[in-house]
Parts: C-alpha cells; sequence; structure tokens
C-alpha cells in the first residue's frame, strides 16, 4: 500500500455503535502495541494474561494516539484524549481494524483454513487450486503472504494468524492488487483471541 489510509474517528465508531461526544480526529493507524502507535493512531489497551495495555497508554500517548479504547481505566488519571469504553478490547480492535481498512473480506471470497496439523499445508493447496482454476487469490499464511502478483513476503515476527490490523491491512492489499479471493491460515489461537 503507497499511502496509508486515514480515517475520521466518526466513520470507525460507527462500528462500535458509539457516537462521539468530542472533536472528531483524524485517524492514521489503529495498534494495541504501544510501540506500533504513531501519530494519529487509536492505541487499544487490551488486558491480557500477563499485562495490562491500560499500562501503557502513557508511552502510547508520548507516540501521538489521538484515542485510546479499553475496557477499564482508573478514572482518578487524566488522559489528554478520549477514552472510550468498550465491553471487549480484543473485538473492538478487529472491528475498528475492519472498518480503517474499509471491510476487505467484504470483496473478497474467503477460507480460512484451522485445525490441529496442516493448515499450512491445506491453504497453499486451496490457494494452487483457486490460481488453477483462474481466480487471483491471496494467500495468508504461517510461512507469509502472497498477493495478486504470487511473491511470497515474510513477516518479521512469527504468528500463524497476524494481529486483526495486520491481518485487515493485507487483506485491503490483497483487494487493491485485485484478488477476488483469499485464503487464510487461521490458528486456534488467533479464533480464540478473535483477530
Amino acid at each position: 500500500m503507497k499511502n496509508p489510509p486515514s480515517k475520521q474517528l466518526d466513520d470507525l465508531l460507527h462500528e462500535l455503535e458509539i457516537q462521539l461526544p468530542f472533536a472528531n480526529p483524524e485517524i492514521t493507524g489503529i495498534t494495541h502495541n504501544s510501540s506500533w502507535v504513531q501519530p494519529g493512531f487509536i492505541f487499544v489497551a487490551i488486558r491480557g494474561a500477563k499485562s495490562d495495555g491500560h499500562n501503557f497508554i502513557p508511552q502510547a500517548l508520548e507516540r501521538g494516539a489521538v484515542v485510546i479504547v479499553g475496557e477499564g481505566f482508573d478514572w482518578t488519571l487524566k488522559t489528554p484524549v478520549p477514552y472510550l469504553h468498550v465491553e471487549n478490547a480484543r473485538q473492538a480492535l478487529g472491528d475498528l481494524s475492519s472498518a480503517f481498512y474499509d471491510h476487505p473480506s467484504r470483496e473478497l471470497e474467503v477460507v480460512g483454513i484451522t485445525g490441529t496439523d496442516g493448515k499450512t499445508t491445506t491453504a497453499w493447496l486451496t490457494h494452487h487450486l483457486l490460481k488453477s482454476a483462474g481466480i487471483k487469490t491471496g494467500l495468508l499464511s504461517t510461512v507469509g503472504y502472497k498477493l495478486a502478483d504470487d511473491v511470497l513476503h515474510h513477516f518479521p515476527a512469527h504468528f500463524t494468524t497476524p494481529e486483526s490490523p495486520e491481518v485487515q491491512r493485507l487483506l485491503r492489499e490483497m483487494v487493491d492488487a485485485g484478488c477476488e479471493a483469499a485464503v487464510l491460515e487461521v490458528s486456534s489461537h488467533a479464533l480464540q483471541l478473535e483477530r
């Protein structure tokens, strides 16, 4: 993607059925990792098994977050940007990411491969069969991802299924590259974490 997209916050919040009670900042990205925040990002504070994303709000703000989304907040603390309370921060991360990239899965036939063993092999075989049938097909796998040009791109980190913002970005790239279908290797861990 040449130029990263940007959206107005109220366009994204429509997905969560939240009305804007404040200014409408331009949103340039979404992440759950405070070290990945760039100016104009929404930071989604996720409570995990080992740490709470709320502890990283100061770092996200320093890096330029314009909105914080989370399940709970210590209201004795003040934040210079809006804090949006949601019931499920992981689900909100996925919903906001999908809205940010204009719901790319709605423009593709999406095949998700899950299971204990054989996901990678099955995903690659499915991708090959769809391409052999003349269908421009993208692939998202443990090994990496492919767009319509069939070039394998590797991920910097090893995940079977990346986090929601990355999945949605890659699906958007597939659509923009002319893909009609996408094959995704989907781990049970990713399903559990609502990626």
